[in-house]
């Protein structure tokens, strides 16, 4: 094997997740600096991905005629383990979906019931928003959708903390809120009960509840500054990187919201110090000041 190509014992080890650590790495190589290798990796492996639990699993589609002789299944996992899958984002030049990010992030350090509170405090889920009776909200406003995705980005933290009394917590709150659009309510009752559901089912749901509120944009706003919000309260910077995801999907969640709520001036303010800002004082003061500024 050189760098200069792959041959198929060596790639076919590598998508058996079989291959030594350092050739991993001289694969990954490859394929991040030679087309043609990559092109062909592409065209050798028709990657299913199908593991239920796992929000970082990937479908990788064939793009070329020609046909391997296998079909090799990947959990994700193995993908980020590998590099390969910010190697996917940059050929492809596919952006983050918000609701995916949120599922991937994994931010909580502790698991168990009883665990967020513990380590965020019992107020970790009242964000520095003012508060929305659902009985008196419009059933299209945007402001209702932004805290909608926040809930869900606050599920999604639970979530990964198998923490089932917050999760109950913040469940209820957003079918609560959900009650004020028409048709959100029974999708969001779905997230109800003592059991946490699979990856695949919170995803489906939350873009039910993306879709019925009607300001998609303005949904991933209010998920995006969550995820946020939560990274910056655990000290877990990383998750706002310069190369990262969350950077790049925050630049188009705020073009998204300069098209769809040109009104919301103040919080695009925000947006855009947010794109480049590094210091865990000045994200959490400019997270806070735009999800003050939803609009009731």
């Amino acid at each position: 094997m050189t760098d200069e190509r792959l041959d198929d014992e060596t790639l076919a080890a590598f998508l058996d997740g079989t291959l030594p650590a350092a050739d991993r790495a001289t694969v990954v190589h490859t394929l991040a600096n030679n087309p043609q290798a990559y092109e062909e990796f592409l065209d050798a492996a028709a990657i299913a991905a199908l593991v239920r639990d796992n929000s970082d699993v990937r479908v990788i589609p064939v793009r070329s005629p020609r046909r391997w002789q296998r079909s090799v299944m990947l959990a994700g996992p193995v993908l980020v383990a590998a590099g390969i899958a910010a190697i996917f984002v940059a050929r492809s030049g596919r952006t983050t979906d918000t609701i995916d990010l949120m599922q991937r992030a994994q931010l909580a350090s502790v698991s168990g019931a009883g665990s967020v509170d513990n380590s965020l405090g019992p107020n970790w889920d009242q964000p520095s928003w003012s508060v929305v009776r659902g009985s008196s909200a419009s059933a299209l406003s945007a402001g209702v959708a932004a805290r909608m995705g926040a809930r869900v980005a606050q599920l999604e933290y639970a979530a990964y903390a198998a923490d089932t009394v917050a999760w109950n917590r913040v469940s209820t709150a957003l079918v609560d809120l959900a009650s004020s659009i028409e048709g959100a309510g029974p999708v969001g009752q779905q997230l109800r009960g003592l059991t946490i559901p699979s990856a695949a089912d919170r995803a489906s749901v939350a873009r039910k509840l993306r879709e019925i509120s009607g300001a998609s944009a303005a949904f991933d706003v209010g998920a995006w500054l969550e995820t946020a919000r939560l990274a910056a309260a655990g000290d877990r910077l990383d998750y706002l990187r310069p190369d990262g995801d969350a950077r790049a999907s925050l630049r188009r969640i705020r073009a998204s919201i300069e098209r769809d709520q040109p009104t919301w001036s103040v919080i695009i303010t925000h947006l855009r110090v947010l794109e480049n800002e590094s210091s865990v004082a000045r994200v959490r003061l400019h997270v806070d000041s735009a999800m003050a500024a939803f609009p009731r």
